[in-house]
């Protein structure tokens, strides 16, 4: 196997940004090639079609493979951070030849990627899909204030934030998915060339907001089970009559750690459960004999530990809420502040009395050029998006918004290393 762990976390924690204050503890978004929106190019590359024009992966994540492949197979596993996987990769290297892993990573590559910024699903998608940085697609975070429709909406489900029934979907406001982004997905151009795309997510999500947002064009395969979604990839591949792309999405990593933590033991059994039938499946696949097939294993970021604190719950703090025209958007662990007019000044007071420096303030016009969203022509809505201020949280805090109880004890859209580092798993087939 070749290994570029060490070679990549290198670049990645020296790259800084100037504008986002006590960065040692940070990770930033390489976009110059150890990011998560670098691999729809190596894509494009591996599948041998016209190239997009973001960067590819650094050239030592290629130079160990052949140049085109047939057939291009992407797993995104939710919230698999490098601190959940690289434990069960040593396992599989101290196992040596005893490893049912052993015979698919002899010629494999394995680095480390960053996730995008805000480190959370929506906006890691869509990058994925339309190759473009979160400051030039304009998702960026899980709930965004839309002006255009007067809302504050989730953006995976499509909904205004605080219904919980069908009719708060933006759909009855006119709203269409397949048309929002006003950008070419993935499926658009790889049509162009004749390759076939294929996705495939769990029956509870595939039709959601967000996958009808970015996998217009595409076949989209529901399954059920494990077993379902496996024999669905060995049969997409085993019948393709040319070049091929298929994505897989697997979210229950994802909810488990929400739920429990990332750190507990149903966490790390639901892994390992998973690990056992990609193994197999992927040895099913390579007996296919279906010549230059690449393996791809990644995710859209990963999850830190957020224990249930009474000072991060912002109904606690309602002097605090009443200088906000609404309540704050983008992440709990990165939330937009809409203010009052004349009220920044006692907005920086009030963080400073009740939390310290736990947060970072960061004025919207300065986290708009700082980077973190990318260095590319901005959407045209991001300033909509951004409302004044951007927080960005000190270790595991986070704010608590939500006018109900907080049931979550895993968390991400963060810089943490456990946030915001992926590994990437490249396997030929």
């Amino acid at each position: 196997m070749y290994d570029y762990r060490s070679t990549s976390i290198e670049i990645i924690q020296q790259f800084k940004l100037p504008k986002v204050g006590f960065s040692a503890d940070l990770i930033f978004p390489n976009y110059q090639g150890l990011s998560i929106y670098n691999l729809p190019a190596s894509i494009f590359n591996w599948l041998g079609v016209e190239p997009l024009s973001s960067p590819a992966l650094k050239s030592f994540i290629h130079q160990q493979l052949i140049p085109t492949y047939n057939h291009v197979i992407l797993l995104v596993v939710d919230s698999l951070g490098c601190n959940l996987f690289d434990p069960y990769l040593q396992r599989i290297l101290n196992d040596g030849q005893k490893s049912v892993w052993y015979p698919l990573l002899q010629n494999a590559v394995i680095t480390y990627l960053t996730s995008i910024f805000p480190s959370t699903t929506a906006t890691a998608l869509t990058t994925l899909w339309t190759g473009r940085q979160p400051i030039e697609h304009g998702i960026i975070g899980y709930e965004l204030w839309l002006k255009e429709y007067g809302a504050l909406v989730n953006m995976i489900t499509h909904s205004i934030v605080s219904f919980s029934n069908q009719y708060g979907h933006l759909s009855n406001a006119g709203f269409r998915p397949q048309h929002f982004l006003s950008l070419p997905s993935l499926t658009q151009f790889l049509n162009t060339y004749g390759v076939q795309v294929t996705t495939l997510q769990h029956s509870t999500i595939y039709n959601s907001g967000l996958s009808t947002m970015l996998h217009a064009g595409a076949t989209s395969l529901p399954f059920s089970s494990y077993t379902e979604l496996w024999t669905a990839l060995i049969d997409v591949i085993s019948s393709s009559q040319g070049k091929t792309f298929t994505y897989i999405y697997w979210g229950d990593l994802d909810n488990l750690s929400h739920r429990f933590g990332p750190k507990e033991d149903i966490v790390r059994q639901e892994w390992d459960t998973f690990a056992t039938l990609l193994v197999q499946s992927l040895f099913r696949l390579r007996n296919i004999k279906k010549d230059k097939t690449l393996f791809l294993l990644t995710a859209d970021h990963g999850q830190i530990t957020t224990p249930q604190k009474p000072e991060f719950d912002l109904r606690q703090h309602p002097d605090f809420m009443r200088m906000l025209i609404m309540p704050p958007s983008g992440e709990g662990r990165m939330p937009y502040l809409f203010i009052h007019y004349n009220q920044a000044e006692a907005v920086r007071e009030y963080l400073a009395q009740h939390w310290g420096d736990t947060f970072m303030l960061l004025n919207a016009k300065d986290f708009q050029t700082s980077g973190l969203l990318g260095d590319a022509q901005p959407h045209a809505a991001i300033q909509d998006r951004t409302g004044d201020f951007v927080v960005i949280p000190r270790e595991n805090a986070y704010w608590w918004w939500a006018n109900k109880e907080n049931p979550l004890l895993g968390r991400h859209g963060g810089l943490l290393p456990e946030e915001m580092l992926v590994p990437l798993l490249v396997i030929p087939l």
